[in-house]
């Protein structure tokens, strides 16, 4: 293939890139846990097993009042009880996230094999970042995520392997954040990710990131190679470079599109000279923020769905100023004529 330029091509490559090149991830191979499987693709009322459904997490931020099969508000004299189902337990697959979660000493991401739970974030407290505090967020945020069943449910019935990818939870600093692109195996181009603002010191450490991202760059397109993978003519990656400069890991793959060349285009990045390779492009000063914030939402590929979740937020907000009160007063129609108007613009 000539060039990656689908977003399921681009994230299915996630699956077999070695670990060691992101940032610090776990995958679990969930063949050994069908129990963990089927309760997730399961339909009907949410229930934890056993190993889930008692605890309480003392040094978290989160306390649950999840539904376990017994009513704490009704009596015991209701009427006939109707019989409960029996929930298979996965009490292994829990030791194992229970155990990742005092190795990384913080919260954790979770994916399917290709797939974020971004639908779900209601399910957990931190859900608007996806950031699981404990084993049982994690499996509620999965289980409670579409994006996840469809993969999976997709990936079982065609007897494709099924993986989750626990990965551990970064502060990221939008500074560090560079998207890479790669031709005919070179590296040829690095674009700032955060096209809304101006970071002066990265002149500072420009010969610090092209380093880095020259060196993951030659060891991603190894490891592709090393799994028997075609490596495409064209493609970029998203990377974040650590604090001490010296280093990148990986955060993901992206299509070879005009949408994802941020800061350049697809006709720049094919005419660089090479011994200008890598040419690093950053936000020059606050001018041109206004330049580039234009096409912003475009630029960075922001999925449809949450440009239309802050679109709906924005239109909550301006109708509360307009009303001069705390709360919004709006109809659903409202907001969606408002963002409406917003495409038309």
């Amino acid at each position: 293939m000539d060039c990656v330029t689908s977003e399921e091509g681009s994230k299915a490559w996630a699956e077999v890139v070695d670990e060691k090149l992101w940032l610090k991830s776990t995958k679990i191979d969930l063949g050994e846990h069908e129990g963990f499987v089927k309760w997730v693709l399961g339909t009907g009322t949410v229930k934890l097993p056993k190993s889930l459904a008692n605890r309480e997490y003392v040094n978290g931020t989160s306390e649950y009042n999840i539904y376990t099969g017994e009513d704490d508000w009704g009596s015991e004299d209701d009427g006939e009880e109707e019989e409960e189902e029996e929930i298979e337990d996965f009490e292994e697959l829990v030791k194992e996230i229970d155990t990742l979660f005092k190795e990384y000493e913080g919260a954790i991401f979770p994916m399917s094999n290709i797939k974020a739970p971004r639908d779900a974030g209601w399910a957990i407290v931190n859900g608007e970042v996806l950031q699981c505090q404990n084993t049982t967020e994690v499996c509620l945020l999965l289980k409670s995520s579409s994006l996840t069943t469809e993969d999976w449910s997709a990936r079982h019935t065609a007897s494709k392997p099924l993986q989750m990818t626990l990965r551990k939870w970064y502060d990221i600093d939008e500074y560090n954040c560079f998207r890479c692109f790669v031709v005919n195996g070179v590296l040829v181009g690095i674009s700032q990710k955060r096209l809304s603002e101006f970071f002066p010191f990265l002149y500072n450490v420009i010969d610090n990131i092209k380093e880095a991202a020259v060196a993951l760059a030659s060891s991603v397109t190894a490891s592709l190679s090393s799994h028997d993978v075609s490596t495409p003519e064209k493609f970029c990656f998203d990377m974040y470079v650590l604090k001490n400069k010296s280093k990148g890991r990986l955060m993901g793959f992206h299509p070879f599109t005009a949408e994802s060349a941020l800061l350049f285009t697809p006709e720049d990045l094919l005419s660089i000279p090479p011994q200008d390779c890598p040419e690093l492009r950053i936000i020059p000063d606050r001018d041109s923020i206004v330049d580039v914030g234009v096409a912003n939402s475009m630029k960075q590929a922001i999925p449809e769905d949450l440009k239309n979740f802050s679109l709906l937020n924005e239109a909550a907000e301006s109708i509360d100023k307009q009303n001069g009160k705390g709360e919004v007063k709006a109809s659903v129609e409202e907001m969606i004529k408002l963002m409406k108007m917003q495409d038309d613009q």
